[in-house]
């Protein structure tokens, strides 16, 4: 099947991780994707050199999001060119290109937040245009999948359409443990502490995010022995960096384009998100060996299906019972949840396990 991935741009970010991990994990016997994706951009900030290193075309429709109709006149031309069956947009503009296609395809795209975490970094009069311009991008494609379980419950809720579920995917030939002796090593490298269980997080630090609450109730715990490292930044770094600049225990590491060396010498990844799609950073954690304590979302629930050893949740919000769970970890059988933790990503939640389902509902 020839499949078009639409994406606006390339730069580094959870969908654009995803879709890389989908169009390399695919049988290229079964589908051959192309990726085309909307608007030009800087490429030192770009993950374009990823894709071609693992042998994906990419073509470039110069557009901006002023002249999406005309983005969508030049994708029927290409579609047209190429043969194309399936286009497959991931995003607000994609969708929206997708869903003003006049080619006869089967229109696909994958659902990645929930609706009232769409646009939510801008003003309210922003985010109520992007959500009108959603729900009618919804209605106009074939075929929505959410990347979560919970997401595609709430998607039906909200939306009142069919939704199918692909959960997300990790890249298990990249992101792998490491042996441990090899630990101390890294930890050199990236001057964390040698000797100390490092308790680890990644990713923006927003409010959804609630990396500053999570701070707070590690240093509460009052863990021997123990440091929280944190990965990112955002609109909460400052308030995060205070109560680093008074805390030892908690040590920030700045936003870094491939966290691999942080979840390879970290015990345990820990995450207080108020809302995910099915994140990657808990993924590529998992892929490293890392137990978890997770809050206790749809999304972040669904890494325990079938398995209770790969960590902890504790109730979302709730930080007297996140104190109680840091504390509880303590005495954790860390080599064995980190073989269970393996185990289930291997099984369920590798790029390959993603695109054998995404073929198979292409195929149907």
């Amino acid at each position: 099947m020839k499949t078009i991935y639409l994406l606006s741009q390339l730069k580094p970010s959870g969908p654009v991780n995803q879709a890389l991990n989908l169009v390399t994990g695919f049988d290229r016997s079964e589908v051959q994707p192309l990726v085309v994706t909307l608007f030009d951009e800087d490429t030192t900030h770009s993950w374009r050199n990823k894709y071609e290193q693992q042998g994906v075309e990419i073509v470039c429709l110069h557009s901006t999001r002023q002249l999406l109709r005309e983005a969508a006149r030049q994708l029927d031309r290409v579609i047209a060119e190429r043969d194309i069956q399936i286009v497959h947009s991931s995003g607000l503009s994609a969708d929206t290109v997708n869903s003003h296609l006049k080619s006869n395809v089967r229109k696909f795209t994958t659902i990645r937040s929930h609706l009232a975490d769409l646009a939510e970094k801008r003003p309210f009069i922003v985010r109520l245009i992007a959500r009108r311009q959603y729900k009618h991008n919804m209605r106009s494609i074939d075929v929505r999948v959410a990347c979560s379980k919970a997401l595609a419950e709430s998607s039906i809720t909200e939306l009142c359409l069919p939704c199918e579920c692909v959960q997300n995917g990790v890249d298990t030939d990249h992101y792998t443990p490491v042996p441990t002796g090899y630990k101390p090593v890294l930890r050199d490298l990236l001057r964390l502490p040698k000797n100390k269980r490092i308790y680890l997080s990644v990713g923006v630090m927003c409010r959804r995010k609630q990396m500053l609450k999570m701070a707070e109730s590690f240093i509460s715990a009052g863990l021997k022995d123990a440091v929280m490292a944190i990965v990112g930044d955002g609109e909460e770094y400052d308030d995060v960096k205070q109560l680093a600049d008074s805390n030892d225990n908690i040590i920030l590491c700045g936003r870094q384009n491939d966290p691999l060396m942080y979840y390879q010498c970290a015990d345990v990844f820990v995450s207080a998100s108020l809302a995910e799609g099915l994140p990657n950073a808990v993924l590529e954690a998992m892929a490293c060996g890392l137990p978890v304590i997770l809050s206790d979302i749809g999304p972040h629930c669904e890494f325990f299906d079938g398995t209770h050893n790969i960590g902890i949740t504790f109730e979302c919000g709730n930080y007297i019972e996140l104190v109680e769970k840091f504390n509880q970890s303590v005495s954790w059988d860390i080599p064995s949840m980190q073989r269970e933790a393996l185990e289930t990503i291997q099984k369920h939640f590798s790029k390959y396990e993603m695109a054998k389902k995404y073929t198979k509902l292409y195929t149907r």
